[in-house]
């Protein structure tokens, strides 16, 4: 079962990181500007964080299989979608619908995870992130061999088959019924109740700034070093892939890391490096130097969600633990989808470099909250 969610996790997000390599296309072929395109982008982080919560608590009172089932169905609609779309309104339907399946899809497969691996959340987690990063691998290697052959509507064709697969495959291979049953929600009394363990209150805030950080500048990476660097597209879209490889090595090893040593350490040397590498990946001018910020950017921002969510995890009742962790996604993830909105717009005013330059006092920030977290631990 490991291998199937992680399969889903792969194309859920491998299917959104092939967005990335093919702005530039999209911004030609429909006439738009970065504006738009952040626009976008940050309407499918949001409806991805909006849902978090009724999906996390459909997934406790439902099943996870039946919260699984809608989502991936939901995705693959809108894939098919972007496969077809004829301008930026269709555009903008299709990441819609991809955005609302993606968050009902997180909480409901990190639970399951959660109630398959009890004991090894981090290193679950951090395999489960290890296929989310090979999908931006894949994501990138798409984009290339979809650009120089055909429209960029393409890319999501292969995307739309593989999520009909792992659709038959979930209603074949997991166990759980299908339930349906009226579902109350109580999103304002959960939110209340999680934050009143400060605990929570200061993690979710600090993953909140990370977020943030890591919608707005991967998404527009690839622009970022054509832009600023000079760098080839192709070269652009390789220094993107190897983001992504960068987190599938990295992941597994932090989130293991975490249940040995404590995961708000891992959490705190996490936010540290992305420091780092994201200093150097503004001052740095040699193609040595770029290579060296992208690496050290990656393992930080990477490495920081495997710790974190086996973290929040594992302060949640089991009974609640789907709609409590879909909560926490809500709030984090509505701050973090801003991010694009931020780079796209302020990019356009500035340069790149200014705006990514904007991005470090959010890591500090978050260092700080982690700091006093895994003082307390």
């Amino acid at each position: 079962m490991l291998a199937l969610v992680a399969a889903c996790s792969l194309t859920t997000i491998g299917g959104q990181a092939v967005m990335a390599p093919l702005l530039p296309a999209i911004i030609e072929d429909l006439g738009i500007t970065s504006s738009q395109v952040g626009a976008a982008l940050t309407a499918m982080a949001a409806l991805s964080a909006v849902c978090r919560y009724p999906g996390g608590r459909l997934a406790d009172h439902l099943s996870r299989k039946t919260v699984l089932a809608v989502a991936i169905g939901a995705m693959t609609s809108g894939f098919a979608v972007l496969a077809v779309t004829p301008g930026y309104p269709v555009f903008l339907v299709g990441v819609v619908i991809v955005g609302v399946g993606a968050g009902l899809y997180l909480p409901s497969a990190f639970a399951l995870l959660s109630d398959l691996f009890v004991g090894r959340r981090g290193q679950a987690i951090g395999i489960n992130n290890a296929a989310v990063n090979l999908g931006g691998i894949l994501a990138s290697g798409l984009a290339v061999v979809v650009l120089a052959r055909a429209s960029w509507r393409a890319a999501f064709v292969p995307v739309v088959a593989v999520f009909v697969v792992l659709l038959v495959l979930m209603h074949f291979w997991n166990d759980e019924p299908y339930v349906l049953v009226r579902v109350s929600f109580h999103p304002i009394s959960t939110a209340r109740r999680l934050l009143a363990d400060s605990r929570i209150r200061w993690m979710v805030i600090s993953a909140a700034l990370v977020m943030f950080v890591q919608r707005g500048s991967v998404a527009f990476i690839p622009l970022y070093l054509h832009a600023e660097k000079e760098l080839s597209t192709a070269l652009a879209g390789g220094f993107y892939a190897g983001f992504y490889l960068v987190g599938m090595i990295s992941t597994p090893l932090t989130g293991w890391l975490g249940d040995q040593i404590g995961h708000t350490r891992v959490v705190l040397a996490a936010t540290v490096t992305a420091i780092a590498g994201l200093a150097v990946l503004l001052v740095g001018t040699t193609l040595a130097a770029i290579a060296l910020g992208v690496v050290v950017f990656a393992l930080g921002l990477m490495g920081f969600w495997p710790a974190m969510n086996a973290y929040v995890l594992a302060l949640f009742p089991d009974g609640s633990m789907g709609g409590d962790f879909g909560a926490l996604g809500v709030l984090y993830l509505g701050v973090g989808s801003l991010g694009p909105a931020y780079v796209g717009f302020a990019a356009e005013q500035t340069t790149f470099l200014v705006t990514f330059t904007g991005l470090v006092p959010c890591l500090l920030v978050s260092t700080g909250l982690n700091a006093w977290l895994a003082i307390r631990s």
